[in-house]
């Protein structure tokens, strides 16, 4: 099926802004890439990008953005290493930084141009592709479970303290959910929690489990939460995948990891995806 019959069925207009966007991250992912390559640094395509890599040779026709995840390592020597080795048309951002709003890293177009408007205020940005580190996970049982919940705790504290930045009061929520964003916004708690020190702590826990020792990994800052816990074998020594006019890493399992994911994932399940592919809802120029 081609992309205009996907636009159509979903009652999606041809946006160039949506072109240019993808099209801008395809640079930056290059941009990546090349930095990956020139350091011997390991990289895998994940969520919407796995799928759309598997089942559309590129990106999903709504994605608006472009998700990789590197093994901790990897990742800790790429923040290393990229302020230095970035083209000068990006720049690099860390939840480190007091003012970075989400848990995974993000390399970043100076041009801007886009507004995301899914949360309180509207923030202004360039192009992105986000940049998600993955974690060694105790194996199942009660330790999985402790680990588990400490991290959703510490991550539903530093959503808050970015309350009007990223939380989506529109999307729908169970009601646990609903009453803690209530509670935040009545109480403007955010005011009381200090991001940076939030991120030391999940970063503290996230690398308690070492990923070469461990059975199972996740990307724990991703949208699907328990989901994201997979076999390390899945993801492997990685396989070449066509992305758009290039080659991407992905899974060396991806069927399974797709599966998990999404269920039977070569059938698009249209508004499902359209809800959940990426973690930004509303992308404007």
């Amino acid at each position: 099926m081609s992309k205009e019959q996907y636009e159509n069925i979903n009652g999606i207009k041809k946006e160039h802004n949506l072109n240019t966007l993808q099209q801008q991250e395809l640079e930056i992912l290059k941009e990546f890439q090349r930095i990956c390559s020139e350091n011997n640094l390991m990289y895998y395509m994940v969520a919407g990008s796995m799928l759309g890599a598997v089942r559309h040779n590129g990106f999903i026709p709504w994605d608006d953005d472009i998700d990789v995840a590197m093994p901790r390592r990897d990742y800790d020597k790429f923040l290393e290493i990229a302020p230095d080795l970035l083209a000068s048309d990006y720049y690099l951002e860390t939840p480190r930084e007091r003012e970075h709003v989400t848990i995974s890293s993000k390399i970043t177009s100076k041009k801007g141009g886009f507004a995301l408007n899914n949360a309180q205020k509207t923030l202004h940005t360039g192009a992105w592709i986000d940049i998600m580190m993955i974690d060694g996970v105790p194996d199942p049982g009660i330790k999985r479970t402790i680990h588990w919940y400490k991290y959703m705790l510490l991550r539903a504290l530093f959503q808050i303290s970015h309350f009007d930045e990223v939380v989506d009061q529109k999307r729908k929520r169970p009601v646990y959910e609903k009453a803690i964003i209530q509670f935040a916004k009545v109480t403007k708690l955010q005011k009381l929690l200090n991001p940076s020190k939030i991120n030391a702590r999940i970063e503290k826990l996230m690398r308690s489990v070492a990923y070469e020792e461990s059975n199972y990994v996740a990307t724990y800052c991703g949208i699907y939460r328990k989901k994201e816990i997979v076999p390390k074998e899945w993801y492997g020594a990685g396989i070449k995948y066509p992305f758009e006019d290039t080659e991407v890493f992905g899974l060396s399992e991806a069927d399974k990891y797709l599966t998990q994911l999404y269920g039977d994932y070569m059938i698009p399940v249209h508004d499902k995806e359209r809800k959940h592919v990426s973690d930004v809802n509303n992308v404007q120029t």
